[in-house]
Formats: structure tokens, C-alpha cells, sequence
């Protein structure tokens, strides 16, 4: 990454590990770049998506179900 020019910030970057729902888990999984260690994690955040490790967009929709059961009540509110 150097050559490139490039830093990883440890601090915003993160981890999933991908694997099928009805395989065992594999714990707590870490990798290091560049001397930075990186911790795996359960669910992670890109361009405002949610994406956990099963690949099921339930934490997700569960989000954008609050956010939008919210706005409507707002709405009706306001009639």
C-alpha cells in the first residue's frame, strides 16, 4: 500500500468474515496490515448498508423499518 501511496486507518476500517448459515462459527477473527491489527466483526456499514456475516440484510431492513415507521407516524400526526 505504501508504493501506492495509500494508509489504512485502523480506525475505520473493517471486517466480515462471510460464511454459511449453518456452519460454525470461527470466533474471533484477525488480520494484520501493515502492522495494524484488524478485528473481525459480526455486521458492518458500507455506503449506508448494513451487511452482516450470513448476508441477510436483517439488520438492514430492521433499521429502515424504524426510520420509515417513524416518518409515517410523523406524517399522521400532521393530518
Amino acid at each position: 500500500m505504501l508504493s501506492n501511496k495509500l494508509k489504512c486507518n485502523a480506525e475505520k476500517t473493517e471486517m466480515i468474515v462471510i460464511t454459511p448459515s449453518r456452519s460454525a462459527s470461527l470466533g474471533q477473527v484477525s488480520v494484520s496490515i501493515g502492522g495494524m491489527d484488524i478485528q473481525g466483526r459480526d455486521c458492518i456499514r458500507t455506503l449506508g448498508v448494513h451487511q452482516d456475516n450470513r448476508l441477510t440484510m436483517e439488520r438492514h431492513v430492521n433499521q429502515l423499518t424504524c426510520i420509515y415507521e417513524d416518518r409515517l407516524y410523523t406524517l399522521l400526526l400532521d393530518h
